[in-house]
């Protein structure tokens, strides 16, 4: 198996990606896909992203991978003809804080023609960040129309660090969509999780399996579902 040290430049990794649609789970109605990277060479993305930031690779990792999840997203779009058109994409913080990263994604965006307003950026507490920075830059970003989601909200420390963000989605880690109905303990997590935004915020359970775990979500007033319940990652066409 080849890694990112032997075959670098990034660019030469065999990668792809896969979308998993988020619904509205008042009408069923798909609102939106997540792009979620895959790579040949190394088929688990948490081993993918961690053998970058070893290497010192991490920024350009993601921002080939944003560019890419864009591309195939807008082409693949224009051809079933779907509905939505908003996507949601992870983004390390630190790509985030980059120097360059404004301008380059700008220039991704823009050139791939897709809407500001039609992009949630997914961001998660798994790396130690400059939170004063991250927000600036959060700030800038939302101030020309990009959206804002919290993810995998719950898992480690991620919901103490995640209160300081200002954002526009929420996103709860799919733990807690496990067995949902049989557990009063994770009811009133989500419970509290949701009591933590403003009524404003959008709330999205993560990793719904099951019929019944939708059922308490619905119950529970949770806006979005995602999980395999709904599908399972794939390409576009495979929802449309």
């Amino acid at each position: 198996m080849t890694y990112i040290k032997e075959i670098s430049p990034i660019k030469k990794l065999n990668i792809f990606h896969v979308f998993q649609p988020i619904i509205n789970l008042s009408n069923d109605e798909i609102i939106g896909f997540e792009a979620l990277i895959r790579s040949e060479e190394i088929p688990n993305p948490e081993v993918l992203f961690q053998k970058a930031k070893n290497e010192g690779l991490l920024y350009e990792l993601d921002m080939f991978s944003i560019r890419m999840a864009c591309e195939t997203f807008k082409k693949d779009c224009l051809q079933e003809e779907c509905n939505t058109s908003t996507l949601f994409i992870n983004i390390f913080p630190s790509t985030l804080c980059h120097q360059n990263f404004y301008e380059e994604f700008i220039e991704i965006i823009e050139k791939v023609s897709l809407d500001f307003q039609n992009i949630v950026i997914e961001i998660n507490e798994k790396e130690n960040t400059n939170m004063y920075k991250l927000n600036k830059n959060i700030q800038q970003l939302k101030q020309v129309g990009f959206r804002i989601a919290l993810d995998d909200l719950g898992k480690g420390n991620s919901f103490i660090n995640s209160m300081e963000i200002d954002t526009h989605i929420a996103k709860i880690d799919r733990f807690y969509a496990m067995n949902l109905n049989e557990s009063s303990k994770k009811k009133l997590f989500i419970q509290s999780i949701m009591k933590s935004f403003p009524t404003d915020i959008f709330i999205v359970l993560e990793g719904i399996e099951t019929e019944a775990d939708c059922q308490v979500a619905k119950k529970l007033g949770i806006h979005y579902g995602q999980g395999y319940h709904f599908g399972r990652p794939g390409p576009i066409k495979n929802f449309i």
